[in-house]
């Protein structure tokens, strides 16, 4: 990913220095069993008062998917994941 971006022409490093916070990260690593792996972490880019956490989930995309309940739609809107949408 990190390639794919700098091909890109983005700035990695300043990305994560903005979105990730080494500090408090927890990374659940990939299973064979779970079939995906995890990482929870503080998103220090956002000021506003909340639950900052943001999951990172890499895996099988159908594994990845059945596991959602909610997605953010393109306005950054809280949206709940129905069969249509899957």
């Amino acid at each position: 990913m990190v390639e794919l971006l700098e091909r890109c022409g983005t700035d990695s490093e300043g990305l994560k220095k903005k979105h990730l916070d080494a500090q408090n990260m927890i990374r659940f690593p990939f299973s064979s069993k779970r079939k995906r792996m995890s990482t929870i972490l503080d998103n220090v880019a956002e000021a506003k008062p909340g639950y900052n956490k943001r999951l990172m989930v890499k895996g099988a995309s159908e594994i990845v998917k059945n596991c959602c309940s909610k997605y953010l739609d393109e306005n950054g809107n809280v949206q709940t994941m129905n069969d249509g949408m899957k």
